[in-house]
């Protein structure tokens, strides 16, 4: 499966707000509601949680719509981001005053401690529900590519896949992995925010002695969310209201991360990683289930946008990249759909003379204003917004 990289992930600021993909997988979701993943609050009377929202207590329907696995991932990032900013304000209120440089250096092991558990807590409440996300991303692409196979008309498709998944049968392989690159990368995210939390503590232990009310403010910023209550304070102790460790505080504060130039909230980070890791996992079992069926060509589909994938709409590609009439699907921007997190274009099987009127339209459309592409802007973006 594709990696995102630098030049997508910039692409993430387009979709902090976007809705979040619904993936059903009941199972594994009961597991994590019903599974006690308190990770926001070990101490169900602790007062600095007040709002008792954790992982554990998610209801299982929102709506009358079931809760997706990218809500369960968001909401368990969230609260470990939660959790983070509440262990790093503890920290904060205990060195206020004349604290002694080796109590200190005791409280920072400590906070790294309870940090670290945290993080591997969360790790491993978590990669049971990204396993369950790729699974069905990918079982919903092998049932995508039957289907329109049936759409077109071909004939035998049981034959054709003989006992394979039921038609839908998961190859376990590529699944595993991508879970694991899933998950890996939403950790590391998680892993930035802890890093500002070390980091915020460390500026705050190794700088002159404030006093208990300004600890208690900034203390109060984090676990609150909102990091401006302790501007004042922050100005006090840095004297320069744009010093690194103010913005760094604001940051942590707000539960925002930098990630290949993008700043934003874990929890929209984690969310457009998961959806657009899952569209890649449907893009390639889509893929998968054609190449068995025979079928080579592909039409791109989605909505219209203002981002530069937009121009391939109704194009006709070759998987393979054998077919002389058509270009290869390889050679769009990260090797066709998703182009970018969050991209919403996908593809569909396209059979010349089976298909209607309106896509063959399309396709010839779409097809003319591809040749007249320069060949250096066929396989770059036209635009990066």
């Amino acid at each position: 499966m594709k990696a995102l990289t630098s030049r997508q992930l910039g692409f993430a600021a387009l979709a902090a707000v976007a809705l979040l993909a619904v993936v059903s997988c009941a199972g594994t979701i009961a597991h994590v509601v019903n599974g006690g993943a308190r990770l926001a609050n070990d101490n169900p009377r602790n007062p600095r949680n007040p709002s008792g929202v954790t992982g554990a207590n998610l209801p299982q329907v929102v709506n009358g719509a079931p809760v997706s696995t990218t809500q369960v991932l968001v909401a368990l990032y969230g609260d470990a981001a939660q959790r983070i900013n509440h262990q790093l304000a503890r920290a904060v209120e205990d060195i206020a005053g004349r604290r002694t440089q080796e109590f200190k250096r005791a409280r920072a092991a400590q906070l790294l401690h309870d940090i670290g558990r945290t993080q591997a807590r969360l790790a491993a409440q978590s990669a049971p529900v990204v396993l369950e996300a790729n699974k069905a991303a990918y079982v919903r692409g092998l049932r995508d590519g039957i289907r329109q196979a049936e759409e077109l008309g071909v004939k035998g498709v049981a034959d054709a896949l003989g006992a394979r998944a039921g038609f839908t049968a998961v190859d376990e392989g590529p699944v595993n992995v991508a879970a694991r690159d899933t998950a890996a990368r939403i950790n590391a995210a998680a892993g930035l925010h802890a890093q500002g939390a070390a980091s915020v503590f460390r500026s705050l232990s190794e700088g002159a002695p404030a006093e208990p009310a300004v600890n208690a403010a900034i203390a109060r910023g984090l676990i609150t969310g909102d990091p401006r209550v302790a501007d004042r304070a922050m100005r006090d102790l840095y004297r320069d209201p744009n010093a690194p460790e103010i913005e760094t505080y604001r940051r942590v504060g707000a539960q925002q991360i930098t990630v290949g130039g993008w700043t934003g909230p874990v929890r929209a980070y984690v969310a457009t990683v998961v959806r657009t890791r899952t569209r890649e996992a449907t893009e390639e079992a889509r893929g998968d289930r054609l190449d068995a069926l025979g079928l080579d060509l592909v039409q791109i589909t989605g909505r219209v946008s203002v981002n530069f994938c937009t121009q391939f709409i109704g194009l006709v590609l070759s998987r393979s990249g054998a077919d002389p009439d058509h270009p290869a699907l390889a050679d769009l921007p990260g090797g066709g759909p998703p182009f970018h997190p969050n991209c919403s274009k996908s593809t569909a099987a396209y059979l010349p003379g089976a298909v209607g009127a309106e896509r063959a339209a399309a396709a010839r459309k779409a097809g003319a204003a591809f040749a007249e592409l320069p060949a250096h802007l066929r396989t770059a973006p036209l635009r990066a917004t």
